[in-house]
């Protein structure tokens, strides 16, 4: 692993992954989700591990395509499928 270098708080995100061409980006909870998450849809295979202002907690964001078999397909397929996506049961 290679660290490049450090970003200044009041940098963009997005500036400073497209001229380190990282993959993996360490950030602070000063950058926003939707920041972030322009990082991740301009940048798809960048992973960005957020660690909240106490240190305690931190996230990871990625965008990673992947396919998931599903079994037969069945009406009841597809609804869970789709509640699986949306996060709903």
């Amino acid at each position: 692993m290679e660290v490049v270098g450090q970003l200044p708080a009041d940098s963009s995100l997005r500036l400073a992954v497209e001229e380190q061409e990282a993959d993996f980006v360490i950030a602070g909870a000063d950058y926003g989700f939707e920041e972030i998450s322009e990082v991740l849809v301009q940048h798809p295979r960048v992973q960005v591990l957020e660690v909240a202002g106490d240190g305690r907690e931190s996230f990871l964001y990625h965008l990673r395509p992947a396919r998931t078999p599903l079994g037969e397909l069945s009406p009841r397929t597809i609804v869970d499928a789709i509640r699986d996506a949306r996060g709903t049961t």
